[in-house]
């Protein structure tokens, strides 16, 4: 069963409805190989034929990050990107500082990944842990030319 077939069940056996704007945000963030702006997942909804309003749309992501099945990310320049939780690995990104373009990008390890790095950070800075965030900055191959 393919990822997004097995989030549709997971919904549904959740209870929760399988509504046309659901379906297809989850089989466009499952088709995205970057982070997504709500704005370019409208365009990439209305191209696989499903037109709705940016309410919807909002309100569905929230809804997906509320089920853990969605990750907002952050890059700093004000515009909120949308990509599926990773499934079986943790991963971060590349950001353009020219375009603003996010890739993903995994890492050999990372402090995520190191339990006595979190350790040691939440000892000596008596800060509690819950997540983590990578960001590499730099330029992509476009930006670069």
């Amino acid at each position: 069963m393919n990822r997004e077939n097995v989030i549709l069940t997971e919904l549904k056996g959740g209870g929760y409805r399988l509504t046309q704007a659901r379906k297809a945000i989850i089989q466009v963030l499952c088709e995205a190989r970057a982070p997504l702006g709500a704005p370019d997942i409208i365009v990439l909804m209305a191209s696989i034929g499903t037109s709705v309003n940016k309410t919807t749309v909002y309100r569905e992501l929230e809804f997906l990050k509320g089920q853990g099945l969605v990750a907002e990310v952050l890059v700093g320049d004000g515009l909120r990107r949308y990509e599926l939780m990773p499934e079986g690995h943790h991963h971060h990104h590349l950001v353009c500082n020219e375009c603003s373009a996010v890739e993903c990008v995994e890492v050999e390890s990372c402090v995520g990944e190191d339990v006595r790095q979190i350790d040691h950070i939440e000892k000596t800075s008596d800060f509690k842990v819950t997540d983590h965030s990578l960001k590499f900055f730099g330029l992509c191959a476009r930006c670069r030319l």
